[in-house]
């Protein structure tokens, strides 16, 4: 890797962004919060991957045949929606941009990209100053009578929606600790992030996290001695947790406990998504084929309750792109995960942050959000770079 590489504004992106954009965004609209991270965030990404690219002087190589047409498949089912069915085709079309600037940025970084640890390392530094700066926020403004904290906007809605970062942080960080020689670093992170998780107080979330490190954990070769450093990591952050406590008790590791108890009002919170589900599978027999179109859920559970996703990614993806478009998009995931297992070199980190996400998915909706949808396609596209090593191989052959 050249000297150039090592100075890449792609990292210094990765790295410093999240933390400015969330700076400069923290007291605005959720509903055009959106904005500032396609913008700021999305699109310097994509001009940081070209002009490393360019300094480099990296040849783009041909996705596989299967690769374009599912991502034909997604974008043609978005227009039709659009054209058809979206129930405000300006927002469809905004994400429309989003999504297309998603694929092409992992088109680019699975061409460009050499050394995927340093990706990561940059995203590890990105995202753990991005969720301190998180909780700060919480602890500045929770005496602000002026300041809804339980909503703020540094990129995600509201604080549960940490954990959707968190599992990225997890997952990456245990993917380098259980493959680096020098592992004590990514050790700390994994615990910052356990200890993250717990503070925001998500069921899912925490569970998530835990199968994200042991995903890396199994898949490293000292498994079983990094099994039970994820279980002590773990039973550490624990009583850290309880360093700081949100002035709510529906938030933090206490919450953990009172549902075991039974007094949080958990079933209500079950039974919502019960009743989004319902209505996620309503909208897909209305639409099967190209969907409603992305951002548009939120326009048809008004009368039940005004989420923007139905807080599972499965029913998500069937809602917003159609069958097709939905199993499109599970090829292409699918297919890198397939490739990574089956090749010579996985990328840890990558599959462990992606079996993480994948978990959460279940019960929430972490692919709404175009920060963790963001980090979600630089998982994914770093499982490709097997792929394109096999294809070069096969051409010089």
């Amino acid at each position: 890797m050249t000297s150039q590489n090592e100075r890449s504004p792609m990292y210094v992106v990765l790295a410093i962004m999240p933390t400015a954009i969330g700076l400069l965004t923290y007291q605005i609209p959720h509903s055009v919060n959106f904005l500032p991270w396609i913008w700021l965030y999305l699109c310097p990404l994509i001009a940081a991957v070209v002009l490393a690219g360019s300094r480099q002087k990296s040849k783009l190589s041909r996705p596989s045949w299967g690769v374009i047409i599912a991502s034909s498949v997604i974008v043609g089912a978005s227009l039709l929606s659009l054209r058809y069915s979206a129930s405000e085709p300006v927002v469809a079309g905004v994400y429309l941009f989003r999504n297309i600037a998603l694929l092409v940025l992992a088109w680019l970084m699975v061409s460009i990209v050499p050394d995927y640890r340093r990706l990561f390392c940059a995203i590890l530094v990105g995202l753990s100053l991005w969720i301190a700066l998180c909780y700060l926020v919480i602890a500045i403004e929770a005496g602000n009578p002026d300041y809804d904290w339980r909503r703020f906007f540094v990129s995600v809605r509201h604080v549960r929606h940490l954990g959707y970062l968190v599992v990225f942080q997890v997952g990456i960080a245990a993917g380098l600790a259980f493959t680096s020689d020098r592992r004590w670093q990514f050790l700390i992170a994994i615990l910052a992030g356990f200890t993250f998780a717990n503070l925001a107080g998500g069921r899912a979330a925490i569970l998530a996290c835990l199968l994200a490190a042991m995903t890396a954990a199994v898949l490293s070769p000292s498994w079983k001695k990094n099994v039970g450093a994820v279980a002590c990591l773990y039973a550490t952050s624990v009583p850290l947790s309880f360093i700081y406590i949100p002035p709510q008790d529906h938030w933090g590791i206490q919450r953990l406990i009172l549902t075991v108890l039974g007094y949080t009002g958990s079933v209500n919170m079950e039974a919502g998504r019960m009743m989004l589900w319902e209505r996620a599978l309503d909208l897909i027999r209305q639409e099967p084929f190209y969907g409603h179109g992305d951002g548009q859920f939120i326009y048809h559970v008004q009368d039940l309750w005004p989420a923007f996703h139905p807080h599972n990614i499965y029913l998500q993806m069937v809602v917003q792109f159609g069958v097709i478009g939905a199993l499109a998009v599970s090829y292409l995931v699918g297919r890198g995960i397939w490739i990574n297992i089956q090749g010579q070199h996985r990328n840890v980190p990558a599959l462990a942050a992606v079996a993480g996400t994948l978990a959460l998915g279940l019960l929430d909706g972490p692919l709404f959000y175009t920060s963790a949808l963001t980090l979600f396609v630089m998982c994914c596209a770093a499982l490709y770079r097997e792929d394109k090593l096999l294809r070069q191989a096969r051409a010089k052959q």
